[in-house]
């Protein structure tokens, strides 16, 4: 089955932008940089959203996939128990907005055919650095529509039934078919 990367699309609105920050109020630059956070302490982390054009996945400094309630819909029709949606407070000129939920991905799958996948050869590297994913089919259990994979487990893989799914203008998102 054929699967898509799903890639955050920064808003093209001037009005727009997320900065995250610290129980100190230092602004993060990479997820990396925030050596203690943990999805699951997202009381730890504030996001200040700058302007008020809302999308679907929201693109953000830490690269953590956050989603509208609309999104989520579309992913529990196909995926009931292979993701959970945690509630996140995003402050805006407006005050305190909860129009957004981390997604986190429960499956993570060992599917990757690197020897389909396009990876350069880096001297040194002891993990590969996939630049475009092909999968082994055998390996996907049957019914998976949403996964992670062990070579990039911050990226969110969806099946094509399931990408075929949104529909109806959905913004801040695009996909990267895998290849065949």
């Amino acid at each position: 089955m054929r699967f898509h990367r799903i890639m955050p699309v920064p808003a093209e609105s001037p009005f727009y932008k997320a900065v995250a920050y610290d129980l100190a109020g230092v602004a993060y630059t990479r997820l990396w940089r925030a050596e203690t956070f943990s999805p699951t302490d997202l009381s730890a982390i504030t996001i200040m959203l700058e302007g008020t054009e809302p999308v679907d996945y929201l693109s953000n400094p830490l690269s953590l996939p956050l989603c509208s309630h609309r999104f989520r819909d579309v992913i529990l029709a196909m995926c009931a128990g292979q993701v959970e949606f945690v509630p996140i407070r995003l402050h805006s000129p407006a005050g305190v907005e909860d129009r957004y939920l981390f997604i986190n991905v429960t499956r993570q799958v060992d599917c990757v055919d690197l020897e389909r996948s396009l990876v350069p050869k880096r001297p040194g590297r002891t993990k590969p650095h996939v630049i475009e994913f092909a999968f082994a089919d055998d390996r996907i259990p049957d019914g998976v529509h949403i996964l992670k994979v062990p070579e990039c487990s911050t990226s969110i893989f969806l099946s094509e039934p399931l990408a075929r799914s949104f529909v109806g203008g959905f913004t801040g998102f695009g996909f990267i078919p895998n290849r065949l």
